[in-house]
């Protein structure tokens, strides 16, 4: 007589074996077969094997080994996961997040802990599992990703080129400062948009300077705008100019 086992998803859940029922542990409907499910079935196969053919000892001996090796392998992995984990704090992660607009969020691990048999990790006080880690990253390159949000926030208080003025020029300078104290490694994360924006931005107001000067040499005036303007004065000298020849004219 044979022994029927039942299996659910791969897992087996418990079954009879001459007609008594066998029942499966809470780690074998969990992690698969463990080692008593596992002698129960041997005993099961050796019990009703056929009399004409029977398995020989070093069979039973190689499936049990086998099995163990298996089963050892299996908590040498959840060992290897759980340190690693460890291993994990106060390095710099960033992991899946639905919560913010990017889809991301990144920060220092601050510690790793156990909850509802879940290895899981707290970053900037918020808790994520093992699954969530997008990846595993230096301090430098956390740090070059701060500098380069801030560097993007900076330029886009700034207006675009065609509307800028002379009132611009600290926001301008302040930026530019910002960008120069950047390290060549963190001059990699800055959008190259940003970066034109900046370069755009300082050959428009250069431009402005320069007519605004133009504009002092021919005795005109320049608008905050940066557009020439006249201050009336050489008009007016014409005018009294003209008069006074026309005087002089009568009189002679």
């Amino acid at each position: 007589m044979s022994s029927i086992v039942s299996v659910q998803n791969g897992i087996i859940t418990g079954g009879t074996s001459n007609g008594e029922k066998v029942e499966t542990s809470s780690s074998a409907t969990s992690n698969g077969v463990d080692s008593d499910t596992f002698l129960k079935l041997l005993v099961a196969e050796m019990q009703y094997q056929d009399p004409l053919e029977p398995t020989s000892n070093t069979e039973w001996v190689s499936q049990y080994a086998t099995f163990t090796q298996v089963e050892k392998l299996d908590e040498l992995g959840d060992i290897f996961t759980k340190q690693s984990a460890y291993d994990l704090a106060g390095k710099s992660v960033i992991v899946k997040d639905d919560t913010t607009s990017t889809g991301y969020t990144y920060g220092t691990v601050d510690y790793v802990t156990f909850e509802d048999g879940e290895i899981k990790i707290s970053v900037g006080e918020d808790m994520y599992s093992l699954d969530d880690i997008d990846s595993v990253v230096n301090s430098d390159y956390l740090v070059a990703m701060n500098l380069s949000a801030a560097f993007t926030n900076t330029m886009s208080a700034l207006p675009s080129p065609e509307n800028v003025i002379l009132g611009n020029e600290a926001q301008i300078e302040a930026a530019r400062a910002q960008y120069d104290a950047l390290t060549d490694y963190q001059k990699t994360f800055i959008s190259q948009d940003d970066l034109q924006k900046l370069l755009d931005l300082e050959n428009n107001l250069s431009a402005i300077k320069e007519a605004a000067s133009s504009a002092d040499n021919t005795g005109g005036t320049t608008d905050t705008d940066g557009t020439a303007g006249t201050d009336g004065t050489g008009d007016d000298n014409a005018e009294g100019d003209s008069q006074s020849a026309d005087t002089s004219s009568g009189g002679q």
